[in-house]
């Protein structure tokens, strides 16, 4: 594969990512998921005893995107609410609640 601009690396890391997550037995719909957030730059701490914690420090456009995450999110089984109850850490601009976004 030759590699002629920064989309087709982010566009081959997103395969690698995918790949990786089918071979450990995640589902395509998290598969999804894990390989959007790998393209857009989104940290998802979803540890079942934490509150999710989604970075998006460097991220432009963050209602649109966290709006695509939680499609993902939903697709993926997972629950609704969790995400809309995590915590948005957007950097030097703040953080907030995920569901002032959505």
């Amino acid at each position: 594969m030759l590699l002629t601009d920064g989309r087709d690396v982010v566009s081959a890391i997103v395969t690698i990512e995918a790949l990786e997550a089918a071979e450990r037995g995640i589902d395509e719909t998290t598969s999804a998921l894990v390989a959007w957030c790998a393209k857009h730059g989104v940290d998802v701490d979803d540890r079942q005893e934490a509150r999710v914690m989604l970075r998006l420090q460097d991220v432009e456009n963050v209602e649109a995107r966290l709006k695509e995450a939680y499609l993902l999110w939903t697709d993926a089984g997972k629950d609704p609410a969790r995400f809309r109850s995590a915590q948005v850490d957007l950097g030097e601009r703040g953080k907030s609640a995920a569901w002032r976004w959505l």
